[in-house]
């Protein structure tokens, strides 16, 4: 899931669009919301909510871009709404193919820090280009045969903003999540949202994150920022002065750390699979062993007698 960040579009000689470096409009503050607990445990709605000032001295029509990133291989992002001011403004949604993140589900414990290094490979410059590329509306992401990927697209749109103008721009969207066993016996789900894109603004300022976690993946395991559990409210959140210089991945689990030892190895549904086979047939033996115990021992009592 992706930070807004700031872009122009031209149509001479042939339509383009590229990063805006220079963008007149400010973020005072972002209120960034991810909400796991509305539908199944691998699912989140997103809402983006910005106060954003045009410090222009003049009006402004202002590209937007939002990349975003979802589980490969499910359907794109559904109710997805930009309002302005509370009214819905239009946008476009594109799927990219070929702007991917590998996520092999290894076992090693190594995949969130390969999710993270992707992710940071991710510029707003790379989707830019393949939007120029492609853009034609995508009604479905590219599939994917094992479900192990995560794609990335954007939602595109345009504020207008009057001279110094303070508006409130909110996207919503809800997505499938990753899942990820690279270190748990069961999947967990990793959410991942682009913030760099929002560095290209004036400024940018004051972000408050939330997360509402599953009643099935209460834990966080993972951050790449710090986030403090609310045990009233129920949630995670934190406060940033100014814009993180890394992206945001959180993984979440019905457990605060991975399952290890015996534990791990009687949670494996495979072991589990080869244990009761086992522990059956050890019981039909004993079983028998004790039947025939007894009945030789009947037959010498009745020799004695």
């Amino acid at each position: 899931y992706g930070n807004a960040g700031p872009v122009v579009y031209t149509e001479d000689p042939v339509f383009s669009i590229m990063a805006d470096d220079d963008s007149q409009v400010a973020v005072l503050d972002e209120a960034l919301v991810i909400d796991l607990s509305q539908q199944g445990r691998f699912s989140a709605h997103i809402s983006a909510t910005y106060r954003m000032h045009n410090q222009h001295v003049d009006g402004v029509q202002q590209g937007m871009l939002f990349p975003f990133v979802s589980a490969y291989g499910h359907s794109i992002p559904e109710n997805v709404t930009v309002l302005v001011d509370g009214a819905t403004i239009p946008l476009e949604v594109h799927y990219f193919d070929d702007v991917s993140i590998d996520l092999f589900m290894r076992g090693d414990g190594e995949g969130y820090e390969d999710y993270l290094k992707q992710l940071q490979k991710i510029t707003l410059e790379k989707v830019t280009d393949r939007l120029n590329e492609e853009r034609e509306l995508l009604q479905e992401p590219p599939a994917s045969a094992d479900g192990s990927r995560a794609a990335v697209g954007a939602f595109a749109y345009q504020v207008d903003f009057a001279p110094g103008e303070v508006r409130e721009v909110c996207v919503q969207y809800t997505i499938r999540t990753t899942q990820d066993r690279t270190e748990t016996v069961q999947y967990s789900s990793l959410v991942a949202y682009f913030l760099r894109p929002a560095a290209r603004w004036k400024s940018f300022n004051d972000l408050t994150i939330t997360v509402i976690p599953h009643e099935e993946q209460l834990h966080l395991m993972k951050s790449s920022l710090p986030l403090a559990y609310d045990p009233v409210a129920r949630h995670f959140s934190g406060f940033f002065e100014t814009l993180p210089e890394e992206d945001l991945i959180l993984k979440m689990y019905h457990r605060q750390k991975p399952e290890t030892g015996l534990l791990r190895a009687l949670s494996n549904p495979y072991i589990l699979l080869l244990i009761i086979p086992a522990a059956l047939v050890l019981a039909v033996l004993i079983l028998v062993t004790v039947v025939v115990l007894m009945a030789m021992k009947k037959s010498n009592m009745n020799l004695r007698d």
